[in-house]
């Protein structure tokens, strides 16, 4: 009796943090390409970096490149900002909003992702850059979980 209860606690307990985690059916994509039509030469190889270890952590899928599969991923950067959000009385800028618009192709399906974000002043655009790309990779994720 004990045993059933304990393999019944088991499997509840395992499918409830399948289910809050997001099963995705895709093990792994093969990345096609990555395609930058910003102004902005920096994000191709920090989205390259972004889409290996976003996926593999935040999506637990594997990026491929060597191998083509049936599951193909590309991106294309479309547009990237950054712009002053706000200033301190003396006209110093406290915070800069930072925009990126990536489409993505994951399987044949389009996916476009629009990510904002407010940085303060005092990091450098380079910390910058890393975070809201990374933020990208992970609504591509969470749209492709929204999916499945």
């Amino acid at each position: 009796m004990s045993i059933s209860i304990l393999i019944i606690s088991a499997l509840i307990t395992g499918c409830a943090y399948s289910f809050v985690k997001g099963t995705l059916s895709v093990r792994e994509y093969f990345l096609s390409g990555i395609e930058n039509s910003s102004l902005n030469a920096e994000l191709k190889p920090i989205m390259y970096d972004a889409l290996i270890k976003q996926m593999k952590q935040y999506g637990n899928i594997n990026i491929v490149e060597d191998k083509p599969s049936k599951d193909t991923l590309s991106a294309e950067i479309k547009d990237y900002k950054r712009k002053e959000d706000a200033y301190d009385v003396s006209g110093n800028i406290l915070s800069y909003v930072y925009s990126i618009n990536v489409d993505f192709i994951a399987s044949s399906k389009k996916i476009s992702v629009n990510t904002n974000k407010i940085f303060d002043a005092k990091l450098s655009e380079s910390e910058c850059k890393d975070s809201i790309v990374n933020e990208s990779v992970k609504a591509l994720i969470d749209k492709l979980r929204g999916d499945f």
